[in-house]
């Protein structure tokens, strides 16, 4: 009894943080195709590069984190076309998702 008890914390342990990390990605991509691909590409790759950052190209990807999420979060005041605010419309988890979703599978160009 106590090696079966002994076994499912282990098996918690070792599983439970990559299952959660899992469905991050997953919650990411769906949120990303839900409402991010129409300006920055489906696969990240901007129809409008000079206007709209390209993932592809990495110049976003490098930036720190946090950096990232303020400009989701608070939104791009570049001339021309911008992105608005995401606050209120995603909640900061749901914005973090999406930062770990394109860091992760958006492909970079060589």
């Amino acid at each position: 009894m106590k090696r079966a008890i002994f076994f499912l914390l282990i098996v918690g342990v070792l599983i439970l943080p990559f299952s959660g990390y899992s469905r991050g990605l997953r919650n990411g991509e769906e949120i990303y195709t839900t409402h991010c691909w129409n300006c920055h590409g489906i696969q990240g790759r901007s129809e409008i590069p000079a206007a709209i950052p390209s993932f592809a190209k990495g110049e976003r990807l490098y930036k720190p984190n946090t950096l990232l999420f303020k400009s989701i979060w608070n939104g791009t005041g570049r001339e021309g076309l911008h992105m608005g605010p995401w606050e209120g419309w995603l909640t900061e988890g749901e914005v973090w998702e999406v930062i770990f979703y394109i860091k992760k599978y958006l492909p970079e160009e060589k």
